[in-house]
């Protein structure tokens, strides 16, 4: 039986997965907290990941999450171009925070200049079809 499609504000049809591949993550992160009870090395893999754990990292972790549901949610009300212009800002936008704005990183090479501009093209090229 094929999922049920839904339409995008463009007309375009969009693919919704079935229930039971929404809730496959779920499942799996239960399988690996659940395996952590019976199974000692995994069960000191999941307290290594916890123990260093702080609040920016965790912070970090759980906007980036609610930003790509939301990023997936928006599909169904958007184009795939805007979305796609969107979504790679946020790779050019933390490259220059990173060695503009907060100096942590060096400045880039001739090769990531002529990298980043080529993405750029592909993402204009994307976004006048």
């Amino acid at each position: 039986m094929p999922a049920p499609m839904l339409r995008a504000s463009s007309g375009s049809p969009i693919f919704r997965p079935p229930r039971s591949e929404r809730s496959s993550a779920r499942s799996r992160a239960l399988q690996f907290v659940g395996l952590a009870v019976v199974h000692a090395g995994q069960r000191a893999n999941l307290l290594g990941m916890v123990r260093w754990l702080d609040r920016w990292s965790f912070g970090a972790g759980l906007l980036l999450s609610v930003g790509q549901i939301a990023m997936f949610a928006a599909l169904l009300y958007e184009d795939v171009s805007v979305i796609v212009m969107i979504a790679s800002l946020d790779v050019f936008l933390a490259s220059f925070l990173a060695v503009v704005i907060f100096r942590t990183e060096r400045r880039p090479d001739r090769a990531t200049y002529l990298a980043a501009a080529l993405a750029t093209g592909g993402v204009v090229l994307v976004a006048i079809g």
